[in-house]
C-alpha cells in the first residue's frame, strides 16, 4: 500500500513538474516570448521591467544578438517618450558594451541617435558637446564610419540652431561620402533623406529633386544586393518622392506615388507614427492648395493628440490662417481665439511648473541653509566645550603641579 501510494506521488510530481522542465528546456523560446512582448510595449511604462527580464535572459545565455536587441529596444523606447537622462543612461551603456565586443559602427550608431534626440529637444551645449566628443573619439580611433557620423550631428546642429543650411548640406555631403566609401548602404540612405528634409522644409524643392534621384538609385541598387531597407526609412522616401513631384510636376504626376506610399503604409502602419502621417498629408495639402483637406488633416491631427492628453496651440492658429483662406471667418475667430485660450492655459501651467520648480528648489536650499547652521552652531558649542574641558583640565594640572612640587 505504502509502495502504491509513493508511486502515486510521484506520478503526480512529475506530472506537475513537466511544464517546468519543458520551460526550462526552451529558454530560447522564453526569451524570443519575452522579445516579442517588450517590442509590443514600446512607449509604455511597463516596458523596462519586461526589457530587463529579456536582457537577463540573453546573458544568461550569452546571446549577443539578443543583448543588442535588447538594448535597442530600451534606446528606442526612452528616444520616443524623449526622456532624455534614462536615454543617455541606456546610450551609455550599451556604448560600454559595444566597446567590450568591438561593435564599433553599432557604438558610434547610438552615440549619434542619442545626440540626434538631443538636438531635437533643443539642448544645443549638450548636443554640440557631445558632438565633439564623439568626432574627437572617431579621429583617435580613425575610423571612417565614426567620423561620418560626426559629420552628421555636425550638419544637423548647424540645421537645428543655427539655421544655416548651407554648412548643413556640406557636413551632410562628407557623411554621405565616408558612408558611400565605406558600403554603409543604410547609412547613406538616412543621410539623404536628412538632406532632402532640409530641402523640403525650406520649399526648395528643385534642389530636393536631384538628391530624390539619387535616393531613388541607391534604393534600386539596395534591391539588386538583396539589403533590406527599413520601412520607416523607404515610407520616408516615399512621402519625400509625393512631396517633390506635388511641388515640381503636380498631382497627376505623383497620383501613382500617392497611391503605392498609402498602399504601404497601410501594410507598415507602424513604420511611422500618426502624427508624422498626417504631418505628411498636410503637407501634400498644402502644395496642392487644398484647405478644405487641410484642415481635415489638421482636425484629425488635434484629435490624436487630444487622445494622447496633448495640446499645441499652434495648431489652431494654423486652423484659423486655413479657415480664414478659405473665406471661413466666423470659423477663424473662434479657432484664434482658442488659439489665444490654449496659449494662456499652457503658458499659466508652464508658470505654474516653473512657480513650483522655484519654491521647491528654495525649500531645498532653505533646508540646506538651516542645516548648515544647525552644525555651525553644534561645532561651536563643541569648541566651547572642548576649551572648557580643556581649561578645567589644565587648571587641575597648575592645581596639582603647585600642591605637590
Amino acid at each position: 500500500m505504502v509502495k502504491r501510494n509513493i508511486k502515486w506521488l510521484l506520478v503526480v510530481l512529475v506530472l506537475g513538474l513537466y511544464p517546468s522542465i519543458l520551460y526550462a528546456e526552451d529558454p530560447y523560446g522564453e526569451m524570443k516570448a519575452l522579445a516579442d512582448s517588450a517590442r509590443k510595449v514600446l512607449g509604455q511604462d511597463r516596458l523596462p521591467s519586461v526589457n530587463a527580464r529579456w536582457m537577463k535572459l540573453a546573458r544568461e545565455l550569452n546571446d549577443t544578438v539578443q543583448i543588442s536587441d535588447a538594448h535597442n529596444n530600451l534606446i528606442s523606447h526612452y528616444y520616443q517618450l524623449g526622456d532624455i537622462d534614462h536615454l543617455k543612461a541606456a546610450t551609455y551603456e550599451y556604448m560600454d558594451w559595444c566597446r567590450k565586443y568591438q561593435r564599433t559602427r553599432d557604438r558610434y550608431m547610438a552615440w549619434r541617435q542619442y545626440i540626434q534626440r538631443m538636438t531635437e529637444k533643443g539642448m544645443q551645449e549638450e548636443a554640440m558637446a557631445e558632438t565633439v566628443r564623439l568626432h574627437q573619439d572617431a579621429e583617435q580611433a580613425r575610423d571612417k564610419y565614426g567620423l561620418a557620423c560626426g559629420e552628421m550631428c555636425i550638419g544637423y546642429n548647424h540645421r537645428v540652431f543655427g539655421n544655416n543650411v548651407k554648412l548643413c548640406i556640406e557636413n551632410y555631403n562628407n557623411a554621405l561620402k565616408l558612408f558611400e566609401e565605406g558600403s554603409y548602404y543604410r547609412d547613406a540612405y538616412v543621410v539623404l533623406l536628412n538632406i532632402i528634409q532640409t530641402y523640403l522644409s525650406r520649399s526648395e524643392y528643385a534642389e530636393a529633386g536631384e538628391y530624390l534621384s539619387k535616393l531613388s538609385q541607391l534604393e534600386d541598387e539596395l534591391n539588386r544586393k538583396q539589403v533590406g531597407v527599413d520601412p520607416s526609412l523607404h515610407l520616408r522616401f516615399c512621402e519625400f518622392r509625393v512631396i517633390g513631384l506635388l511641388a515640381n510636376e503636380g498631382r497627376k504626376a505623383a497620383e501613382p506615388y500617392i497611391e503605392e506610399t498609402d498602399r504601404f503604409y497601410r501594410q507598415h502602419p507602424e513604420s511611422s507614427t500618426p502624427e508624422a502621417w498626417f504631418g505628411y498629408k498636410i503637407m501634400c495639402c498644402r502644395i496642392l492648395g487644398d484647405l478644405k483637406g487641410n484642415i481635415a488633416y489638421v482636425d484629425s491631427l488635434m484629435d490624436y493628440q487630444h487622445s494622447l492628453g496633448l495640446c499645441y496651440p499652434y495648431n489652431h492658429y494654423m486652423k484659423g490662417e486655413l479657415q480664414e483662406q478659405l473665406g471661413d471667418y466666423r470659423a477663424a475667430c473662434r479657432s484664434y481665439a482658442r488659439y489665444a485660450a490654449v496659449s494662456d492655459s499652457v503658458r499659466t501651467a508652464e508658470m505654474d511648473d516653473k512657480l513650483s520648480k522655484y519654491t521647491a528648489q528654495f525649500e531645498v536650499d532653505r533646508l540646506k541653509m538651516e542645516k548648515l547652521e544647525l552644525s555651525a552652531r553644534l561645532n561651536k558649542e563643541r569648541l566651547m566645550i572642548a576649551l572648557a574641558v580643556g581649561g578645567l583640565v589644565l587648571l587641575l594640572l597648575l592645581l596639582i603641579t603647585y600642591l605637590y612640587i
